[in-house]
């Protein structure tokens, strides 16, 4: 339309309410938009967002049940309307920079490592695969692209992976089957520079602690599984199921149901579970923050939070 057009995201921290944590969680959002490396005061975070045509950002601060979520969220004009990019500023500025990913280096050339280096061969310009097994290395180059290239070596080993121009790469995947020795690589291969990061890790334990290392992404197969199989026995209105690592809350996103529960009243009059909260909505070309007064309509897209225990009587909401 040619109405004026503009764009939100919201970026969401989730932790267990705790007495003993609860007020500094909430103070650290107010206190990270007074300054930041690149913004070190207020007057130049002003300065900042008036060159994002205006744009705003604030913080979150809600407590659903027994989880608490603290987090911020942005204002900004659609990129369309200002003839230049103002989204990825917008999150750069919230410390979300987007890794353009050219060239990846897996680690592990385990059916796993195959998998993936067959399927980005073609979206990204150069793939590189490290194993210690020499013979699985030579099928794995028979049986891949031209732009893949199978290397021998012990990728856990910092100057091996120097020695393979580790610091041009922009991603770096881990898929040995050993977490420990995953966890570890990606933990390396961040310090050398890598923008971004994954490691399969099998042992729910270990998912955690590769976090706190700073793994970008950690990837469990069980849980994968069990979103999938969970997803089946809700309805069918249920586009996707996600297990937050690290919490026992799930990501649920809905397509609302004309006459659903939800749709009947504003948010803050109907029956929702303490043990949830809306993440946000989709409303055709708009992104929603939801509020207490907002009315959610059929046919939007809405992500929910929720502890298990509420799963199912949010379904029946969106029903």
């Amino acid at each position: 339309t040619e109405k004026f057009k503009t764009g939100c995201f919201s970026i969401n921290f989730f932790r267990p309410l705790r007495r003993e944590e609860a007020a500094m969680n909430a103070l650290i959002p107010s206190v990270l938009l007074r300054g930041s490396e690149g913004c070190p005061d207020l007057r130049a975070i002003a300065a900042r967002l008036d060159e994002l045509y205006g744009a705003s950002a604030g913080t979150l601060i809600r407590k659903k049940g027994e989880v608490q979520m603290t987090g911020f969220y942005a204002d900004f004009i659609e990129d369309a309307l200002a003839g230049e990019p103002v989204f990825a500023p917008m999150m750069d500025f919230l410390g979300k920079t987007n890794v353009e990913i050219r060239n990846v280096m897996i680690l592990g050339a385990s059916a796993v490592g195959e998998m993936v280096a067959n399927g980005i061969c073609r979206q990204v310009e150069t793939v590189k695969v490290i194993d210690s097994d020499r013979r699985r290395c030579m099928e794995l180059s028979e049986n891949t692209d031209d732009n893949v290239l199978v290397v021998n070596g012990d990728g856990r080993n910092s100057d091996f992976l120097q020695e393979e121009n580790i610091r041009d790469f922009d991603a770096f995947v881990a898929v040995t089957g050993n977490d420990e020795a995953n966890i570890l690589a990606c933990v390396v291969a961040k310090k050398f520079g890598v923008g971004k990061t994954v490691a399969e890790v099998e042992n729910i334990e270990y998912i955690r602690l590769a976090e706190e290392m700073g793994v970008d992404t950690v990837i469990n197969k069980k849980l994968i599984t069990a979103a999938k199989i969970f997803k089946m026995t809700l309805s069918n209105k249920v586009r996707f199921v996600k297990y937050m690592s690290g919490t026992d809350a799930e990501i649920l996103e809905y397509i609302v149901a004309p006459d659903s529960l939800i749709t009947r009243k504003p948010l803050k009059d109907t029956d929702f579970p303490k043990e949830a909260i809306i993440g946000g909505i989709i409303r055709g070309n708009e992104s929603l923050i939801a509020v207490g007064d907002t009315l959610i309509e059929p046919y939007d897209r809405v992500v929910v939070f929720a502890l298990p225990k509420a799963v199912k009587e949010v379904d029946r909401m969106f029903r």
